[in-house]
């Protein structure tokens, strides 16, 4: 029987079912690891556009936890630190390479203040406009929007500034180790034309992500009302057959439901309940894997390979420590399409934690990260009767397909 006391419980029985789909997302060596989404995010790569594939797949996690918080437009950048600090043989005593070396590293630091920064501000504006169902733009989206396109001036000016200067070290690294100089050389050697929604066109290394979204979504709304992809149940009966392995314990607290009201709810309590069963349905379900182009050399994504000594700020943890861009290289996208819940509980715990509040204070109910509308004019089913109650949350009428989860390979350098 599962063990209701822990928030990451439910999250253990829905990889199984996620694993039972994908067989792929199951790694019996470690080498890979599942994330959930914090919060489901937009795919917004189903408009097909060059833009949109570029920011959904030129991602990183922030971090090494059971739930991911992506970061866009980081993992080119965190690459390319660790292409441009690659231990080359007799480095300190070429004057020419050490300078090089050191502007590089310099501009790298400026951009990766100017990048925090606009992550900060994309953080405090995406906390004020989230959609009715939880969906928010991405930050790709944000940096070309008003709100966003200061940050997004300096991002591309400093990029422009540092693809210079990366290009006169892969020089001077040629001369010195040919396979070292051909990646960083290969840096800037193979890239597209994107333009931001109002902005210009601008060079961006090339990604791309498997599959056809736009299609899929075609063929999941032409199902009929009893057709869906994903149809799990998570109750006392529901045994894990894959275990989902955290990578590394941060200590990051996410429950599996939540409550928005202006009265305290204790949503464990509903989740301990006797009668507690969870269906959770989604109507779409694919897994899309990220593809790099011929920039991207994996055999040096290594947290063995040595470093360059005397940069400053650059070392194996910054890299690919628990706060560094490449300790998970994220591989595939785990697509979720117009979800729908049904909760069902005992009666006395539905009227002492949902109902009594249904009608003023309960907004809605947040499942594995997905928002339901419960209050007053919500649409929602209930069936009651004298031992339990059943409530079916209906698929939100605005859904777009979301990212709910991304599995990555391993190239984590643990704390010593």
């Amino acid at each position: 029987m599962p063990s209701y006391t822990g928030e990451q419980t439910q999250f253990k029985y829905f990889y199984d079912a996620l694993v039972n789909k994908f067989p792929g997302l199951a790694s019996a060596d470690g080498s890979s690891v599942f994330q959930f989404a914090t919060v489901p995010y937009a795919a917004e790569w189903v408009d097909g556009t060059l833009e949109s594939i570029y920011n959904s797949a030129n991602i990183t996690s922030a971090g090494v936890g059971g739930f991911l918080t992506p970061e866009s437009g980081t993992f080119y950048n965190g690459y390319s630190t660790l292409i441009t600090s690659l231990k080359v043989p007799d480095s300190t005593s070429n004057k020419d390479y050490m300078h090089a070396q050191t502007m590089v590293a310099n501009v790298a630091n400026e951009l990766n203040v100017i990048l925090l920064k606009a992550h900060s501000a994309y953080s405090n504006w995406k906390a004020q406009n989230q959609s009715e169902n939880g969906t928010v733009d991405s930050f790709g989206k944000w940096l070309a929007s008003v709100d966003g396109f200061q940050y997004n001036s300096e991002i591309l000016a400093k990029q422009s500034e540092l693809t210079t200067l990366r290009n006169e070290l892969a020089k001077i690294t040629k001369t010195m180790n040919g396979a070292i100089g051909k990646a960083q050389a290969d840096l800037s050697s193979d890239q597209i034309g994107i333009t931001p929604l109002g902005g210009e066109s601008e060079q961006v290394p090339r990604f791309g992500i498997s599959g056809n979204l736009s299609q899929d979504k075609t063929n999941w709304d032409s199902y009929d009302a009893d057709t869906w992809d994903l149809d799990i149940t998570i109750n006392s009966k529901t045994e894990v057959k894959s275990d989902w392995k955290i990578l590394y314990d941060q200590s990051v607290e996410q429950k599996c439901l939540t409550t928005k009201t202006r009265n305290k709810i204790n949503t464990s309590r509903i989740i301990q309940d006797k009668a507690f069963s969870l269906n959770f349905k989604a109507k779409g379900a694919e897994s899309y894997n990220i593809v790099r182009g011929s920039w991207y050399f994996p055999t040096f994504v290594n947290p063995s390979v040595a470093l360059e000594p005397n940069i400053p700020g650059v070392n194996t943890q910054s890299v690919f420590g628990i706060h560094g861009p490449m300790h998970l290289v994220p591989e595939a996208l785990v697509v979720l399409y117009k979800p729908s819940m049904t909760l069902t509980t005992t009666t006395e715990t539905y009227e002492q934690y949902i109902g009594a509040h249904a009608d003023a204070d309960v907004n809605w109910l947040d499942i594995f990260g997905f928002r339901f509308d419960i209050g007053q004019n919500s649409g929602i089913k209930k069936v009651s009767g004298p031992k339990t109650t059943t409530i079916e949350m209906p698929i939100p009428g605005d859904s777009t397909p979301q990212v709910f989860g991304v599995n990555s390979k391993v190239a984590f350098a643990p704390p010593s």
